[in-house]
């Protein structure tokens, strides 16, 4: 089954947030309710580090209220070693 590494997270920075209540936190609560919201304007980007390296054989980007966005870019690595996925 799927297991979150979100306790594994050092660090998550978000680039906007529409306060306390659409705060970074919300993203990962596991309260289907919650959400991180931004502000508007773009790019709008999630940062996510972990405590050590991770093997990930996939990941979920799940979108509220029927908004989504046009382009998604997913940077994965760090150092000399980086990937890009986007769609």
């Amino acid at each position: 089954g799927s297991r979150s590494l979100v306790s594994s997270c050092e660090k998550i920075k978000v680039s906007s947030s529409m306060g306390k209540h659409y705060g970074k936190d919300k993203m990962f609560d596991g309260c289907s309710d919650t959400c991180w919201q931004s502000k508007e304007g773009k790019p709008q980007c999630i940062t996510i580090e972990f405590d050590c390296t991770r093997f990930l054989q996939k990941f979920r980007i799940q979108f509220q209220g029927g908004f989504a966005p046009t382009e998604c870019q997913v940077l994965i690595g760090g150092g000399s070693h980086e990937a890009l996925a986007g769609g």
